[in-house]
């Protein structure tokens, strides 16, 4: 059906299937993206830019640990504690960085889907994440630039 990461709204051809998978992807959402949820998500990927910027002296601003703090909010936020995934998160970290932003809808899907999916796939693995299926579509979107497409 050209959907890369499975269950994507965006390619749900149907109008009643779309709409049944947007409720749950929004009842998902609802219940993990509490203001609490994301407070301590934010605290937590924030701690390594404080600690960048807090050395004392004058420097450039930190682009790449804050550029990795918004994913690690995004991550932390969907799934939790990351701490028995990092190796795993590193890695999907390392390929956003290499395909860059909204890569979806630069690069043809076919090169890099299947990578993304994997990385995607293996950070779910070693997260209590409680439906994978439905998740991941909708983290696979925030990671590479798709986040609009979400309920």
């Amino acid at each position: 059906n050209g959907d890369p990461y499975g269950g994507s709204l965006f390619h749900t051809r149907s109008l009643q299937d779309a709409a049944g998978l947007r409720e749950r992807q929004q009842e998902w959402l609802s219940n993990k993206f509490n203001a609490d949820a994301i407070c301590s998500s934010t605290k937590a990927a924030m701690a390594k830019v404080w600690a960048s910027l807090d050395n004392g002296s004058i420097q450039q601003w930190p682009t790449e640990a804050v550029r990795t703090a918004m994913y690690d909010i995004v991550m932390r936020t969907y799934l939790g504690d990351l701490d028995e995934a990092s190796e795993e998160v590193g890695a999907l970290m390392r390929a956003i960085a290499t395909y860059g932003p909204y890569a979806a809808k630069r690069v043809p899907e076919k090169k890099h889907a299947p990578i993304i999916r994997q990385l995607v796939d293996d950070v779910l693995a070693k997260t209590e994440c409680d439906d994978i299926d439905l998740v991941r579509p909708m983290l696979a979107n925030a990671a590479i630039g798709g986040a609009e497409l979400l309920p």
